[in-house]
């Protein structure tokens, strides 16, 4: 990036779908959980009506999620206590899926030299502060926001025409991945797990598989939002000029 001047975005679609083996996951930004629930387990209604929505107990206090989402299960239900319900040997598989959104993806190293190990077939590499992310991030933001304006006026449409584009505005979430299993099994001396389960779901867009460890990857995830509502972007990727951040290049 020091000796050119595009920076590529790209978004959580099509990191499902490049052809670089180094960087492919055919899932990001969906993520498909399994629970199984061995034996009698007794959940709080909160959890319970998180779990198994389509099954509410009374009033609905389950936690939500942005996005969508589509769940298959098997319950057997024991009895209900108050707040809480008693199932056996039951399961859920849970498939949600992140709304679209620009990503940037960068590695935590502490040697420079790491990341040649991680993305041998890359020819360039540069590296940030961690204490610059903020700075770093809001550039990004103003970068990616007149891109699209501009483009937008020209004809070339990288959101919706029918987008009030000036309104457009762009929000930043930073932060590193965590890598978690798909599967989750419960018990009643196990339920703590689901509070796991909750967090890789609150916070899919930063949640990857374990076999992608490795990466140790930060990411900083831009979405496209007017009057507070996430616009999806109709393309797969932008190339901003990289001259306004390289003052935050090492």
């Amino acid at each position: 990036m020091k000796n050119g001047s595009a920076l590529k975005l790209g978004t959580l679609h099509e990191y499902r779908k490049t052809e670089s083996q180094q960087i492919v996951d055919k899932e990001e930004g969906l993520y498909t959980f399994n629970i199984i629930f061995d034996g009698r387990v007794t959940l709080e209604r909160k959890w319970f009506n998180t779990v198994f929505p389509g099954f509410q107990m009374g009033d609905d206090n389950g936690i939500h999620f942005a996005g969508t989402a589509n769940t298959k299960c098997k319950l057997f239900q024991e009895s209900i206590n108050g707040d809480y319900v008693t199932i056996r040997d039951s399961s859920a598989q849970i498939t949600r899926e992140e709304f679209n959104s620009f990503i940037f993806c960068m590695s935590e190293v502490k040697n420079k030299s790491d990341c040649l190990e991680l993305f041998p077939d890359y020819n360039d590499q540069w590296y940030i502060n961690d204490h610059n992310a903020q700075n770093f991030a809001n550039h990004l933001c103003y970068m990616l926001r007149e891109k699209v304006k501009s483009e937008y006026r020209a004809g070339n449409f990288i959101v919706p025409k029918k987008t009030n584009i000036e309104k457009l505005q762009v929000g930043a979430h930073y932060r590193k991945v965590k890598y978690n299993t798909r599967h989750f099994h419960i018990n009643n001396q196990q339920t703590p797990l689901l509070s796991e389960y909750i967090e890789s779901m609150q916070n899919l867009a930063y949640t990857k598989p374990l076999s992608f460890q490795r990466e140790a990857e930060y990411r900083f995830q831009l979405l496209l939002l007017v009057d507070n509502v996430i616009v999806p972007p109709t393309v797969n990727s932008i190339f901003l000029d990289s001259k306004p951040i390289q003052q935050f290049l090492l």
